[in-house]
């Protein structure tokens, strides 16, 4: 009877999920070409800038193998923390690495592009932050939704 309620809130939480891969990538892309920008424009302490790229593509990368290979249940319960770290770690460079753009940004000169990309670093990291929040939230809740409507069945 509830099927289709079921797959309604099976399909939102994929696309919600959908929307925050479109942000992370986003976001990944944007900070590597902020940083490839202050190469070529010679901002910036030189070694750094590459080891931010070199830690954002380690982190697209990371992120486009957690998201492409299924993990099965008996990996991911004995890997969980160690998952669970290595994303932690994955979001503190992330953050580390907009951190540094913005001071970067306020030390060096400032142009208009500089500007754009470092706001869009910032705009899109929270955006980012704030819908792995909702994620979260909602597949607690659609757990919580589907026992209810087994129960009402």
């Amino acid at each position: 009877m509830f099927k289709y309620t079921k797959a309604a809130l099976d399909l939102t939480v994929k696309e919600i999920k959908k929307f925050y891969h479109i942000f992370k990538f986003s976001s990944l892309l944007i900070s590597i070409a902020y940083f490839i920008f202050c190469i070529i424009s010679k901002t910036g302490i030189l070694w750094i800038n590459i080891a931010v790229i070199a830690l954002s593509f380690a982190y697209l990368i990371f992120s486009i193998i957690t998201l492409k290979v299924e993990i099965n249940k008996k990996v991911k319960k004995a890997g969980k923390r160690i998952y669970a770290w290595s994303k932690l770690l994955v979001k503190l460079i992330s953050l580390a690495a907009t951190i540094y753009g913005i001071y970067e940004m306020a030390v060096n000169e400032i142009n208009a592009l500089s500007i754009v990309l470092v706001t869009l670093m910032i705009i899109l990291w929270v955006l980012q932050v704030l819908l792995e929040i909702i994620i979260e939230v909602m597949e607690h809740k659609l757990e919580l939704f589907k026992s209810a409507f087994e129960k009402d069945i």
